[in-house]
């Protein structure tokens, strides 16, 4: 979840063009003069509610009981929110 808020100060993995009328659209420095998706904020996002999910219910996240269904789960979301 750093990550991504990192690649997101340093403007870095924007998404694709997006509508200028969205309120969220933004224009990233090195992303040319288009309004882009701020994909990197969709993918914290989903990586904050997917961990906060699983710890919830698998207590600790030093003691997830599937550490392997977190990763693809993981990998999951972040395909669908690279390629949709």
């Amino acid at each position: 979840m750093l990550g991504r808020l990192a690649n997101f100060i340093n403007s870095e993995l924007w998404g694709r063009p997006a509508d200028p009328s969205l309120p969220w659209a933004m224009i990233f420095s090195n992303g040319g003069p288009l309004p882009r998706h701020p994909s990197q904020l969709y993918e914290a996002g989903l990586e904050g509610i997917v961990l906060f999910t699983r710890t919830r219910r698998d207590g600790s996240p030093r003691r997830l009981k599937r550490p392997a269904g977190f990763r693809q789960l993981h990998r999951d979301l972040r395909i669908g929110a690279d390629y949709r």
